[in-house]
């Protein structure tokens, strides 16, 4: 097996096979919201996926999805004064919608379990004019977030396109990574890493013939560039977070110029394992 035959492979492995199933009930739950609250109009931010779903960069382990439901407040103060009876409310249209559905709520969020595992956080959400939304902290924070996160997600599918999704790709290898090397990063973390690399990259459109140099780069990039805090792209949102481990960065860059010298040699097989010792079992052997 060539080396960009195993990249691909090693992407299609990470793919979360379910995601027709996530989308169609997504759909379902968006139009049943949407007559619920809205009379009926269609429109996206009404249901919004947001995280490593909404980037689509989840991969097989991902265990949720989060999703924003616009919630018909009067008011932000009103939104927050009827967070409570609006989970309730959500999980009354949840279950119509998906009657095999099993629910748990709090005072902040409904959490869907369905028989597929597929599992989602779905948050009430209030719309300002200016496009932010304003929701419960998903770590259960007094303080609710406000964020622009439709603009975040515009901001990374337009790089993504510009990138042939080399992007979304890039972002799924390196939560193998981030497992096979039981790191701590959180996966926004990883996309905003992600995004501010292969947006100066040159080779950033190519197939998967250049997967190779993209890992190896992409260490060097962070190894450079491993700052404690990040932008979030779109928001400039800054977030703090622990730098990755020098050694790591360095012994990972290491492997990868290993396995691009023994794939050069005619011996893909080392290459592959130099690869799978970065990346974990979901690299092909």
């Amino acid at each position: 097996m060539s080396i960009p035959d195993a990249f691909s492979r090693f992407c299609a492995n990470l793919f979360v096979m379910r995601r027709d199933a996530i989308d169609q009930r997504l759909d379902n739950l968006s139009r049943r919201l949407s007559r619920d609250y809205w009379s009926g109009r269609m429109e996206e931010q009404n249901c919004l996926v947001f995280g490593s779903f909404g980037r689509y960069t989840a991969i097989r382990e991902t265990p949720f999805v989060d999703i924003l439901v616009r919630y018909p407040a009067q008011s932000a103060e009103d939104f927050i004064r009827e967070l409570p009876n609006a989970v309730k409310g959500i999980k009354e249209i949840a279950h119509s919608t998906f009657p095999d559905m099993k629910a748990g709520q709090s005072d902040i969020r409904l959490q869907a379990s369905f028989s597929d595992r597929t599992q989602m956080n779905i948050f009430p959400a209030y719309l300002h004019e200016d496009g932010r939304f304003l929701f419960p902290h998903p770590d259960g924070g007094n303080k609710p977030l406000l964020s622009p996160m439709q603009l975040e997600l515009n901001t990374f599918h337009e790089l993504n396109r510009e990138c042939n999704n080399n992007l979304a790709l890039l972002c799924r290898m390196l939560r193998a990574w981030k497992l096979a090397q039981k790191l701590t990063i959180p996966g926004f973390v990883i996309d905003a890493m992600a995004y501010y690399f292969i947006g100066d990259w040159e080779h950033r459109d190519k197939s998967y013939m250049y997967f190779d140099f993209l890992c190896r780069d992409f260490f060097a990039y962070l190894n450079q560039n491993n700052a404690t805090e990040w932008q979030l792209p779109g928001s400039r949102q800054v977030i703090t977070v622990e730098p990755v481990d020098k050694e790591l960065l360095s012994h990972c860059h290491i492997l990868a110029l290993q396995a691009i010298e023994a794939d050069r040699q005619g011996m893909a097989r080392t290459a592959r394992r130099h690869w799978g010792e970065i990346f974990g079992e979901s690299f092909p052997s």
